[in-house]
This record gives C-alpha cells, sequence and structure tokens, in this order.
C-alpha cells in the first residue's frame, strides 16, 4: 500500500481502571509498527500509572503537556484511541488548539457512550454532550462492529464518517499459552454484574450438575479476592455464595496475572455468555482464539464475533426463559460429543484471526490514506 503519510501521532487511553487499556495500547502500536508507521505516544509512559483520581489527573495533563511540544502541520495524522471519561474533555480542547493546522483527526472508540446502553452513561449521561462535539472535531470514526455502527447511526451519526475496523487482540500471545482441553471445565470469563447476567452462570451449574457430576465451572477474575467481592452486584453476593457451599466443583479463579489466564482459557472447553450488554466482546474473542467454544446469544456483537456460526449462537428473543434453556441444550450437546468439540475448538481459532493487530491497523491505515487522497483531490479541483 502506498501511503501519504509515513507518521501518527497516538493519543492513547490511560492504562487504569483495567488491564485491558494497556493491552489495547500495545497491540494498535505494536500493528502500526508492523507496517512501519512511525508512532509518536501522547502521553509518553515513563511508568506505570495508577488508578486513583490523581492518576486520571496527570493522565489529562501529560496529554495537554506532551501536544503543547508537537510542532503539528497542515496533513499529521492525530490517532485518539477510545474517548472515555478521564480522557474526553481535554481531547476536544486538543482538537481546538490545533485543528487549525489541519491535521487528520481519527478516532478509534469501542468504549464511551456513542451508543446509549453503555454503562458509563449510567454515571455521567453529561459524556453524551462532550461524545457529540468530538465526533464533531473528528475526521474519521473507527469502531469495532457493525452492531457498533449500526447503534451510532441509528442515534444521527453519519454512516459515511463511520469505519468498521474489528478490535486489535494478539490471539498468537493467546496461542502461545496452548494447553490440554479439559473437556470438563466450564469457564464464565465476565463481570459479575447485571448487564453480564451471571444469574444464569450460577443456574447452569445447578443444571449441568445433576447430569454431568464430573463438570467443574470456574469464575475468572484478573481482581484480587478483596476486589472482586467489591466490585461484584451486591445482590449477587448470597447467591454466589449459596451456589459455591453446595456445589464445590464452582470455584473463582484469581488470576494474578496475564498468562495464567491465559493457561485457564486455553484449557477450557466451553465459555458461556448471556450478556445484555456489549461493545465489543474481548472475552469471546479471547475463548474463540483458545479453542474455547463460547456459546453466545443472537445479539450485539456476538453473530459477528462467532461468524453466525449456529452452533455457537442460541436465540435472543423476548423469552428469557426460552433462551436460557436453549443455551443450555447447547451447552449439553457439546459436554455429550467432546469429539465434535476437538474439530470445533480448531475451527474457531481462525475466527479470532480477524482480530490480529497487524490486520486491523491495516484496515485502519487504508482509510486514513483513502481520505488523505480523496481530501488532496479536493483541494486540487477546488
Amino acid at each position: 500500500m502506498i501511503r501519504d503519510f509515513e507518521n501518527v501521532t497516538y493519543t492513547r487511553l490511560p492504562d487504569i481502571s483495567s488491564n485491558w487499556m494497556a493491552r489495547f495500547n500495545r497491540d494498535i502500536i505494536a500493528g502500526l509498527d508492523s507496517h512501519n508507521i512511525a508512532v509518536t505516544v501522547i502521553p509518553s509512559r515513563n511508568e506505570e500509572e495508577g488508578t486513583d483520581g490523581l492518576d486520571k489527573f496527570l493522565h489529562r495533563l501529560h496529554v495537554l503537556e506532551d501536544f503543547s511540544r508537537l510542532d503539528i502541520s497542515d496533513g499529521d495524522v492525530i490517532l485518539v484511541s477510545c474517548p472515555l471519561r478521564c480522557s474526553l474533555d481535554q481531547l476536544m480542547w486538543v482538537a481546538e488548539a490545533v485543528k487549525h493546522k489541519r491535521p487528520l483527526f481519527a478516532c478509534y472508540t469501542s468504549a464511551g457512550t456513542f451508543i446509549e446502553e453503555d454503562w458509563i452513561a449510567v454515571d455521567t449521561p453529561w459524556v453524551h454532550y462532550l461524545e457529540k462535539i468530538w465526533y464533531n472535531k473528528s475526521d474519521i470514526i473507527f469502531v469495532p462492529t457493525e452492531y457498533f455502527k449500526r447503534k451510532m447511526v441509528g442515534n444521527g451519526y453519519d454512516s459515511e464518517k463511520i469505519f468498521v475496523v474489528g478490535s486489535p487482540l494478539d490471539s498468537q500471545e493467546i496461542q502461545n499459552h496452548a494447553q490440554p482441553k479439559d473437556y470438563d471445565l466450564i469457564i464464565f470469563n465476565h463481570r459479575m454484574n447485571i448487564d453480564k447476567n451471571p444469574v444464569y452462570f450460577l443456574r447452569l451449574v445447578k443444571d449441568l450438575s445433576r447430569f454431568f457430576p464430573q463438570a467443574k465451572f470456574r469464575i475468572s477474575t484478573s481482581q484480587t479476592e478483596l476486589e472482586f467481592w467489591g466490585s461484584i452486584d451486591q445482590n449477587l453476593v448470597s447467591p454466589l455464595n449459596e451456589t459455591m457451599a453446595r456445589y464445590p466443583s464452582l470455584k473463582i479463579a484469581f488470576n494474578t496475572s496475564r498468562s495464567e489466564y491465559l493457561d485457564l482459557i486455553n484449557r477450557a472447553y466451553i465459555a458461556p455468555c448471556f450478556s445484555v450488554h456489549e461493545t465489543f466482546g474481548y472475552s469471546v474473542a479471547e475463548a474463540l482464539a483458545a479453542g474455547c467454544l463460547p456459546i453466545v446469544p443472537s445479539r450485539l456483537t456476538y453473530p459477528e464475533l462467532v461468524k453466525n456460526d449456529g452452533e455457537l449462537l442460541y436465540p435472543s428473543t423476548d423469552n428469557p426463559e426460552n433462551d436460557y434453556q436453549s443455551a443450555l441444550g447447547k451447552i449439553v450437546f457439546w459436554l455429550r460429543h467432546p469429539e465434535l468439540g476437538t474439530r470445533k475448538s480448531s475451527d474457531i481459532k481462525e475466527y479470532a484471526k480477524e482480530y490480529d493487530p497487524s490486520y486491523v491497523t491495516e484496515k485502519i491505515l487504508f482509510v486514513i490514506n483513502a481520505y488523505l487522497q480523496k481530501s488532496h483531490r479536493t483541494l486540487i479541483i477546488s
């Protein structure tokens, strides 16, 4: 690909709140590097960032400081990752300050409130207004899924400005942790919050244990025990404790490192999902890359992630009980046919390769280049 540019200023999101942010930054930068793009990271990272209010404030300050030192020129490319509450307002200020130099502003968003169901809107509904301003200041908006784009368009945003590129996921890193499959191991690798419907996983433990007494269940978390119990919805504490007391096969896996989690997801056979909110679905994509069968609803981003694979999708209707029974039936089938699961496990690893960082950034660069060429042609014609 012949490019009209060789450099990108990448305004990263802060490595706070959850470890996916640090991986997202790493994978985007690695993907750009793989295409021989020189990347200037704003703000630079000299040490690991913390998670409290001061750290969030310092991230904002460092964004402004680093931008103030840059010599922005016409045609420069500025790629902003995932504007969130902790960085959105000062990024708009930066856009206003440098836009007269006519850099290209491209925004990648996989979170935020461009779509109304995102959890951020619950605590900070005013972010809707900031993001509309940010949208107007951006030349290009990148999103991870067609579902995300449809929701934005439904909310009045211009489809011509929005491009679906996936979200970066290093599938090779996951597959490097390959383990022998434990065909009795079922994992819940989602948050224990209402939007992920963990009550249905607890119900699975009860229903499956009657017919598969050898089955093992793990709730996976990267949090410490104290953080975990403090973060789950409080109305889940008693049901979770009661289920664990009644069924010793259910345990919480407190993964102390990314490596430990990847070992677990590679060993696991099935990863059920009952979520009612999702903007991409890293936990499902990670399961695919590990060859762990995600049993997912036919809603949100999930049909895209699993390539509309009917052997992994269960119906999403107005009847949650029927949907649950359909999911249960899928899981029972795979538990009874591990020989078929072996083949399926190998097949689904291919689904995740679409999100390899090099491929995602190739699509990003293609769109940016096309935009710049169109802009140049427009200038010549005028």
